[in-house]
C-alpha cells in the first residue's frame, strides 16, 4: 500500500489532477523555453530539461478519461 505523499498537512491524494490539456500548454511553454534559453545559458537548460521530464511522467501516471 502506497504512503499517501503530505504537504505542510495536506494530503495531496485528496487534490484533483489538472486538466490533461493544461499540463500539454505547460510542456509547451516549457519547449520555448527551452529552445530560447538553450542558446546562451546551458545550466538553466539543464534544470529546464529537469523539469519537462519530470512534468512529462506526470502525464503518464495521470488517470485517462473514459
Amino acid at each position: 500500500m502506497e504512503q499517501p505523499i503530505i504537504i505542510d498537512g495536506m494530503d495531496i491524494g485528496d487534490c484533483e489532477s489538472p486538466p490533461r490539456s493544461d499540463i500539454f500548454a505547460m510542456l509547451s511553454m516549457i519547449d520555448y523555453l527551452i529552445a530560447q534559453v538553450g542558446s546562451f545559458d546551458e545550466m538553466s537548460t539543464s534544470y529546464l530539461l529537469l523539469a519537462r521530464k519530470s512534468l512529462a511522467g506526470f502525464v503518464g501516471e495521470l488517470p485517462t478519461a473514459q
